[in-house]
């Protein structure tokens, strides 16, 4: 995610840039021709006035929600909202699924193979998972698995694990291998992880050029349309002479 970040952050502060110090220049010289703009200039030139009159509120307003995301965060329920979109955001939710599993199985395996209790485990392995919705289906499995359930019925109780890691959970728990089949599990989702963002990591590079390109081409062409409006009209006047 670093590169997308450092084009966003990129984009972001180009944008700033044409529109507080670029575009008001346009803006006095089409003051003085007096003529009419076109709806995309007018567009862009009352976005530009509207920044620059109110930086200072706009300026608050991004640090005050900056503010509250970051108190939201400390707390539990923030925490485990934010953990919910991770696991269901478009694209990146599957990486961060399968990472989030790979952790939870590797962890879970070593620890079971250690001879570590089941109980003791399952409280060891919640803060490996790195992520509260499956701490807490965690902390339900270990409530069923004390109540008498069987390990791989209390997973999958919780609806949170993947089908495929609760199949290798039930011939371990039959087979007494328990350990070796979550350490294949977390093998299987490395995999899948470091394949998944190098095809995504080919994608994000000419994504964001277009991107970048887009919104700045935008705002460029929306400055120069009255001045190809002006050479057409003139073109027209002395054609008409």
């Amino acid at each position: 995610m670093t590169y997308p970040a450092f084009i966003l952050i990129f984009t972001v502060l180009a944008t700033l840039f044409l529109i507080l110090k670029i575009v008001p220049t346009f803006s006095g010289i089409y003051d003085e021709l007096g003529q009419e703009l076109p709806a995309l200039t007018r567009t862009v030139l009352l976005v530009s006035d509207t920044i620059r009159s109110h930086a200072a509120i706009s300026l608050g307003l991004v640090l005050l929600v900056l503010a509250a995301i970051a108190a939201a965060l400390r707390t539990y329920r923030g925490r485990y909202l934010w953990h919910t979109f991770l696991l269901r955001m478009p694209i990146f939710g599957n990486i961060v699924t399968k990472s989030v599993m790979s952790r939870f199985a590797r962890t879970f395996g070593i620890l079971i193979g250690s001879g570590l209790p089941i109980l003791e485990s399952l409280d060891l392995v919640k803060g490996a998972a790195d992520n509260l919705v499956v701490a807490r289906a965690i902390d339900e499995v270990k409530a069923s698995v004390a109540a008498g359930h069987g390990v791989t019925e209390s997973f999958r109780a919780t609806g949170k694990f993947p089908e495929m890691v609760m199949q290798l959970m039930s011939t371990g728990e039959e087979t007494g291998e328990l350990d070796t089949l979550l350490m294949k599990a977390s093998d299987f989702y490395d995999r899948q992880v470091e394949s998944a963002v190098h095809g995504i990591s080919s994608l994000i590079e000419p994504v964001m050029i277009v991107i970048v390109g887009a919104i700045i081409g935008f705002i460029v062409l929306s400055m120069f349309l009255p001045i190809f409006k002006l050479g057409d009209a003139m073109i027209q006047g002395a054609a008409a002479m």
